[in-house]
């Protein structure tokens, strides 16, 4: 049966959010120079300097060979300070840092209205309430969500583009992810050995580098809410509907049980992430240590044209996070239900301190964060509601991922104008929201169908192009054009099936085989597109 998984709001839930380091472990770089060799780098006169008795675990962290990016684990009474002095005083290391700690930015709560109506983030009829907006006075607003359905009706994402979720797996078993992983066919399941040579063994549908093996399933809830707000099938008569119906979603798990995780996890986690072909990575993760090793992680993204959508977190402060405080990343913050920036969020943390979206001069957008539903971790068939800014986040990689379905020759930097340039401003607070970019909702609040009318260049519209999608189709096929059409399906034989001035159009009950689909736009242009139902 399916059902909305509701958990009673409790204090142990609550994430500390704040970023501490490892107390264990650094990060260092090697100079080109150095070339690396284990036995002699044990050697090294730091060692000996520390404690000559002991020795540190060390591990080469995966990500581009050339990089020299070194990860050592000293015993807990070994001070990391003293450590880190030690390192920094050779001069032998590009750099030198602290393994921080971080973590992600959502929240699992459950409020107690009903089943009706619950994305008001993709429409908003202003009838969406709980018991939270209740008490805080907080009304709808209708029309306070990213006006998705204009961009819907162009695309609903390339089944070829593949989208990184990186946070703490996700559930692979759910029903309204089925058919949706990215599959890396170079690999053969099971045989114990790197096929494809990327040096993760059996690695077919991304990497748990929590770890260290291929299995990136979801033993907190974060990352299967997170993955299905960007990502669940839409249109499929059940569940909810995520913003990419189509691409794939590949699973790189750098968050724990607790939904925390190193800078190291994530730093390979982004470069495994770009390496294997991602092309848009969702980031809901964030800790307040400054780290090099983690932004160049980031402009590994963006040299290879990958987008990198990040989370502005939730303490209600100005304090910069990372790796949303770097210049690459785009940086994401929340919204309530009527457009006002979310504070509070619908929890407190341990310590009885409120939360609500951080805000800040490297803040790009909104997108809105309060009470998201997703899918559940824990069962194949349940929901359940999240706030932050993590559930933010994937609204913007989403819409990132169907901006690059209409045109995968984008930029980073014209998809980012893109969205920041379409975006809603003056909707909210106006006490916050004042005209132009401002610190507490970046360029303004994401506005799906005003992107893609950007993207979208007068001689495509002129020309007639069109795609439909997905094709071959199964149940449903979209018409991929941005003005009003009428459709016309014929058989092999001629004779005309269906008529219609749909976009999404149902051919459940065609018998499979080849049909002719007739396309015709207001000015009387035709276009003739062959579709093959399965």
């Amino acid at each position: 049966m399916k059902f909305f998984l509701f958990l009673f709001f409790n204090c142990l839930l609550i994430l500390s959010v704040y970023s501490q380091n490892d107390e264990h472990s650094i990060i260092l770089k090697l100079k080109t120079s150095n070339d690396f060799n284990t036995k002699n780098f044990e050697l090294n006169s730091e060692f000996n300097q520390i404690n000559k008795n002991i020795t540190p675990k060390i591990r080469e962290l995966k990500i581009d060979s050339n990089n020299r990016l070194m990860k050592l684990t000293f015993p807990k009474n070994i001070s990391i300070d003293s450590v880190l002095s030690i390192y920094k005083r050779s001069g032998k290391y590009e750099f030198v840092e602290q393994d921080f700690i971080g973590y992600g930015s959502g929240v699992q709560v459950s409020p107690n209205d009903n089943y009706f109506n619950l994305q008001y983030s993709l429409k908003n009829d202003g009838s969406f309430n709980t018991n939270f907006m209740t008490e805080m006075n907080i009304v709808s607003v209708t029309g306070a969500d990213i006006n998705i359905e204009g961009l819907w009706d162009y695309t609903t994402g390339d089944e070829e583009l593949i989208v990184a979720v990186i946070d703490s797996g996700m559930n692979m078993t759910h029903e309204d992810l089925q058919g949706r992983f990215w599959v890396n066919d170079d690999e053969i399941i099971g045989n114990n050995i790197d096929d494809d040579g990327n040096g993760f063994i059996d690695d077919v549908n991304g990497w748990d580098f929590i770890n260290n093996d291929n299995n990136p399933s979801d033993d907190h809830g974060h990352g299967t809410n997170v993955g299905s707000i960007a990502m669940a099938t839409g249109n499929n008569s059940f569940g909810i509907s995520g913003i990419n119906w189509n691409s794939k979603i590949m699973v790189v798990k750098a968050l724990d049980e607790n939904n925390s995780g190193s800078y190291s996890a994530m730093i390979e986690s982004i470069y495994y992430a770009v390496d294997n072909g991602a092309k848009v990575i969702n980031f809901s993760i964030g800790g307040s240590g400054y780290s090099e090793s983690l932004k160049n992680a980031v402009d590994h993204c963006y040299n290879n044209n990958v987008v990198f959508v990040a989370c502005m977190m939730n303490y209600d402060n100005e304090t910069t996070y990372y790796p949303a405080g770097f210049e690459k990343a785009i940086a994401v913050g929340a919204t309530d239900p009527r457009d006002h920036r979310a504070s509070p969020f619908n929890w407190t943390f341990a310590d009885g301190s409120s939360s609500g979206s951080n805000y800040g001069n490297h803040i790009d957008l909104v997108a809105p964060g309060l009470q998201i539903a997703g899918a559940s971790s824990s069962s194949d068939s349940g929901y359940s509601f999240w706030s932050g800014t993590s559930q933010a986040t994937p609204l913007v990689a989403g819409v990132a991922s169907l901006l690059l379905s209409v045109n995968s020759t984008l930029t980073i930097d014209e998809l980012k104008n893109y969205l920041t340039n379409s975006a809603d401003d003056q909707v909210g607070n106006p006490a916050e929201d004042i005209s132009g970019w401002d610190k507490y909702y970046g360029h303004g609040r994401l506005n799906a169908t005003n992107a893609v009318s950007q993207v979208l260049t007068t001689n495509e519209i002129d020309n007639f192009k069109i795609t439909i999608l997905p094709n071959p189709s199964k149940d449903f096929f979209t018409i991929n054009y941005p003005l009003d059409v009428s459709t016309q399906i014929f058989d092999f034989r001629g004779v005309l099936i269906k008529k219609t001035k749909d976009k999404i159009i149902d051919i459940t009950n065609l018998e499979s085989g080849i049909y002719l689909v007739m396309i015709t736009n207001s000015s009387g242009q035709i276009n003739y597109q062959k579709l093959i139902k399965k």
